[in-house]
């Protein structure tokens, strides 16, 4: 799938990008432009959007890094590790 490439490659990017380095990403597939496969990623929670920059979520970013042909078990040994095992909560709001 074409988001999966665009995820690949954006991962080896060092940290937030632009709309500009997804459209170079998959500068050579056919079909969809960057733009609308970003939106799909962003529309699906794994890129977030920040002003004018864009980046992958931690847990993505490790997934997509790990050695091409690794195993499920293996790139979900390379995810972070939540402490306690339950995903993070947001902060509690303080009442207005």
């Amino acid at each position: 799938m074409p988001q999966n490439l665009l995820l690949f490659r954006l991962a080896r990017l060092p940290g937030p990008f632009t709309l500009g380095d997804a459209e170079e990403a998959v500068a050579d597939l056919p079909g969809r432009s960057g733009a609308a496969l970003l939106s799909d990623l962003v529309d699906h929670s794994m890129v977030q959007h920040e002003g004018d920059t864009f980046r992958l979520l931690l847990p993505v970013r490790h997934y997509m890094s790990a050695p091409a042909g690794a195993s499920v078990a293996r790139r979900q040994r390379s995810l972070p590790s939540i402490p306690g095992g339950r995903a993070p909560t947001a902060p509690a709001r303080s009442p207005s």
